[in-house]
């Protein structure tokens, strides 16, 4: 199921409901209603599509996020038990990266004494007059 077969599916309904409005004997086209229609049909069912892609991208994302963060709390546990063998020294500070695919976007996670911040980091935009905006 896609978006040619979701259109294909509309317009035979579109067809048939139309042709059932066409008065016998009546010259009345409703070629340019149709085109019309399907043209706006196909444009919010490729909106659709592509939210629906970017809502998989952000949920793979957020499990990459979560085992960043499970990995980074395991190293740290681990160095922990070893250093606690060792002598005193500052606390412990582990960071990582990850670049979210198909996008520009960075995932960035630090781990300090037991406390975890996770950012996104976007590049900036191309046009100096944007990105000095903050768009």
């Amino acid at each position: 199921r896609g978006v040619p077969a979701d259109l294909a599916r509309a317009d035979k309904a579109f067809v048939a409901r139309a042709q059932q409005m066409v008065r016998p004997g009546s010259d009345w086209d409703f070629e340019v209603e149709r085109q019309a229609f399907l043209s706006s049909l196909e444009e919010e069912l490729l909106r659709a599509s592509s939210v629906r892609e970017e809502r998989q991208q952000m949920s793979r994302a957020g499990r990459a996020m979560a085992d960043i963060v499970s990995t980074l709390r395991w190293q740290a546990d681990e160095i922990r038990e070893k250093a606690q063998d060792g002598p005193a020294r500052g606390p412990a500070v582990f960071w990582t990266s990850w670049q979210l695919p198909g996008t520009a976007a960075r995932l960035l996670a630090k781990y300090s004494e037991g406390r975890t911040s996770i950012r996104i980091a976007t590049p900036p935009h191309r046009d100096p007059v944007v990105a000095e905006a903050g768009f």
